[in-house]
């Protein structure tokens, strides 16, 4: 949690479905939010969208570059082993490279 607070997000955890929520941001009728899961020395990341309260988009990554690029290209999930993996792979993400 301290990590994701370092790089300027207000994460909240959920205990009962395992993922760490970065507080939603509203645009008119959307509402954007970002959820982290880390299990496994693995991230995952999902990308939520809502339109009026209404859920249009709750998926992982990896889902996004079959549907957007290649049905056969995957994007796999970063591994870390230590706090200093995580922390890089959380920049990583949050600059979007």
């Amino acid at each position: 949690m301290s990590i994701i607070r370092d790089l300027g997000y207000s994460p909240m955890f959920h205990s009962k479905e395992r993922f760490h929520k970065i507080t939603e941001e509203q645009a008119g009728a959307f509402t954007f939010g970002f959820h982290i899961i880390l299990r496994d020395g693995m991230a995952d990341f999902v990308w939520v969208v809502r339109e009026n309260g209404e859920l249009l988009l709750g998926e992982p990554w990896s889902i996004y570059s079959r549907r957007l690029i290649d049905v056969n290209y995957r994007i796999k999930k970063p591994v870390f082993g230590t706090y200093e993996d995580l922390e890089d792979i959380l920049k990583t993400a949050g600059k979007g490279e």
